[in-house]
């Protein structure tokens, strides 16, 4: 290591640095989304509803973090090595397990789900239809795969970043729309509708760029 002459490839990591910071920026808008539009609609109570809804369906997506942690370096290495086919497989069993896992919280989300929200207090309970939607598109979303982070680990972040901006102005349009028709369960049904046009852009993506296809769909 002493006699090793380092090697610095700045201008790979700040090609990558900027699309992953949209990524980040625009994952967080996209969250914050049903909230913004019913906030500035002067539906605080709802907004404060939809808030807690969101979060407690946000949980279905821990174990696709946890496995992202876990698969993301092992599909980087097979990719740059050229093992399209192990790449597929090791996707198809990182998204069956991240399904399987998911399939499950929503079912004990959703058995508990009267009793949960109004622990919270009466006007709770107004938020069960709108987390039983949002429930709908996060159990989707898991079906997908990490199609992120697979574009991210195979260096197309570019348009990984592109495709979610894209969602995210959907999402607010759509959101505006169906808030103002439905209120709360109108946010909800915007947001698990972006979620599932936002999969499936990513899922076009990676079988026009990779040839691969991503989460359970790799089955067929």
């Amino acid at each position: 290591l002493r006699g090793a002459t380092p090697e610095y490839d700045i201008g790979v990591w700040r090609r990558a640095a900027t699309p992953l910071l949209v990524v980040a920026a625009m994952e967080a808008l996209f969250d914050k989304t049903g909230v913004l539009i019913l906030g500035l609609a002067g539906k605080h109570e709802a907004a404060g509803i939809y808030a807690l809804v969101f979060n407690m369906a946000m949980l279905v997506v821990l174990p696709r973090v946890a496995i992202d942690t876990m698969f993301a370096p092992s599909i980087a290495r097979l990719h740059a090595e050229g093992r399209s086919a192990a790449v597929q497989a090791l996707m198809m069993k990182a998204s069956t397990l991240s399904v399987a896992v998911a399939a499950c919280i929503v079912v004990a989300i959703v058995a508990v789900s009267g009793p949960l929200l109004s622990w919270f207090g009466p006007g709770f309970s107004r938020g069960e239809t709108a987390l039983h939607i949002l429930l709908v598109g996060q159990l989707f979303a898991a079906a997908a795969g990490s199609q992120l982070s697979i574009l991210a680990m195979t260096g197309h972040e570019s348009q990984a970043a592109w495709l979610l901006a894209a969602s995210a102005i959907g999402h607010g349009l759509l959101s505006i729309v169906l808030t103002g028709f439905f209120g709360l369960t109108g946010a909800a049904i915007a947001t698990s509708v972006a979620f599932v046009i936002w999969n499936i852009l990513m899922a076009l993506n990676i079988w026009h760029k990779l040839r691969l296809r991503p989460g359970i769909f790799g089955l067929f």
